[in-house]
């Protein structure tokens, strides 16, 4: 009897243990599942926080829940970043991809398979002027057979953008009745790299603030509001007229001075013409590219002035010609009239003389109209015969030509000088110095300074 009471007492303690252990399990099974879930829940949430608020733009519709959230970023290697559900799990994927919503398909995931996500809801607030906000729904669910681990978490919480906008596209108002800023909170500064496009109106606004601008498309002219009303920008000081523009202004125009005292007073230097565009003119000078007329509207030369001009100081023109020679004797022949050809230059600033083709001419060159020509012979001792020394233009002789002829030469040398004078010229009219002997033989003109051939620019 004492042993039946005994195995009955033992019976009973052990049911009591294995009810007390099996509550005990449960609970510890649920309490591991509770904080799997709500660990998973809250990495979520902070990863989902992070990245909101380090987003440019939620890129999704307004007001309207959807289970992805697509996220403009600034770094160009994680912009767009993708948040969605997809069959249980939440990934991430962070780039540009080919899929619908942009996004790289290379994802990572953001919940293990030790919960399952029952729902993931994302919708979009506008909170106008301030950064927008997104509501976020997730519900998470711990994975397991045992109906008594399937322990389900629910959060909802709202995250708003804090950080700097930086758009990836064109920013585009939903209405166009949207304004950026508005008065007493308006914008500090606006910095624009290209284009600023401003309103375009056909008449002004009824009303408006001081340093308001438009386009008007009517009057094609921008404009202005002061406090006596709209106004043409610059319309006190420029006018237009068709294509022109000029200055209505009564007094007088400065430039780099606030007190000029003519019609135009230019406080440095000028530079007129294309070609000195880019070019500096000398301190407190100036240069011009092409001619300049005083009392003509057609000047014919780099300084035309029609009227007197006074000089004080001196006058300083460069010369222009040539002086050519001979650096050998050349034969004359007895009784032929010979051209001298000249193979040596002491000088010659315009190309007039080429000691090689054609060597006996002087040629005028472009833009000369009168010169002035000379010439000297040197011829040997001899006292036979007569020697002769002329000018020609162009082969022949001319108005203002000199000639120069000695009878029975001397003993000694024999020298003849001759010049012209001032002789109207076109460009390429060429002048000879000619000589003659008639001694009965050959004979030579005598290399030496004595022996020469000149052309002088006038004009």
């Amino acid at each position: 009897m004492e042993l039946i009471v005994y195995v009955g007492i033992l019976a009973v303690s052990a049911a009591l243990l294995t009810g007390i252990l099996s509550t005990t399990l449960k609970v510890q099974n649920r309490e591991s599942a509770s904080n799997e879930v709500t660990s998973q829940l809250n990495f979520v949430m902070q990863n989902i926080n992070r990245l909101v608020r380090e987003s440019s733009n939620i890129e999704i519709a307004t007001s309207t829940a959807t289970s992805t959230l697509k996220l403009r970023m600034k770094d160009s290697a994680k912009d767009p970043t993708c948040l969605s559900l997809v069959n249980g799990v939440i990934k991430l994927a962070e780039g540009p991809g080919s899929n619908p919503n942009n996004c790289t398909d290379v994802t990572s995931n953001l919940t293990n398979n030790r919960v399952i996500a029952d729902n993931l809801e994302f919708t979009k607030f506008s909170q106008y002027p301030g950064h927008d906000t997104v509501s976020v729904d997730i519900q998470l669910m711990y994975n397991s057979q045992n109906p008594q681990q399937r322990l389900t978490r629910e959060l909802r919480s709202a995250i708003a953008r804090v950080s700097a906008a930086t758009f990836d596209s064109n920013l585009l108002p939903g209405s166009t009745n949207y304004t950026i800023g508005q008065q007493g909170s308006p914008w500090l500064d606006a910095f624009i790299s290209n284009l600023l496009y401003l309103g375009r109106l056909s008449s002004d606004p009824s009303a408006s603030q001081e340093g308001a601008i438009y386009y008007n498309t009517a009057s094609s002219t921008f404009r202005g509001y002061k406090p006596s009303g709209w106004a043409n920008l610059g319309e006190s000081l420029w006018t237009a007229s068709g294509n022109d523009i000029y200055n209505s202004n009564s007094g007088n125009v400065g430039v780099n001075i606030n007190n000029p005292a003519s019609s135009l007073s230019i406080k440095g230097n000028v530079g007129i013409g294309t070609g000195y565009a880019s070019v500096a003119a000398p301190t407190n000078g100036m240069i011009v590219q092409s001619k300049v007329g005083i009392g003509t509207t057609n000047p014919a030369y780099e300084l035309d002035v029609t009227g007197d001009a006074r000089i004080t100081g001196k006058l300083i023109v460069p010369f222009r010609g040539a002086l050519v020679k001979r650096t050998t004797s050349q034969s004359i022949p007895n009784n032929t009239v010979t051209n001298v050809n000249w193979d040596a230059e002491e000088y010659d600033t315009d190309n007039i003389h080429d000691n090689v083709t054609n060597n006996e001419r002087l040629t005028v060159p472009s833009g000369v109209t009168k010169v002035k020509i000379c010439g000297n012979d040197y011829w040997p001792t001899n006292n036979s015969g007569d020697r002769m020394l002329r000018l020609y233009k162009n082969g022949a002789y001319f108005p203002g030509t000199g000639r120069m002829a000695i009878r029975s030469a001397a003993s000694a040398y024999t020298s003849q000088n001759i010049c012209s004078a001032v002789v109207s010229v076109t460009s390429g009219d060429y002048f000879t110095m000619q000589v003659w002997q008639n001694s009965a033989d050959a004979l030579n003109l005598e290399a030496g300074e004595p022996l020469w051939f000149s052309m002088e620019i006038i004009e």
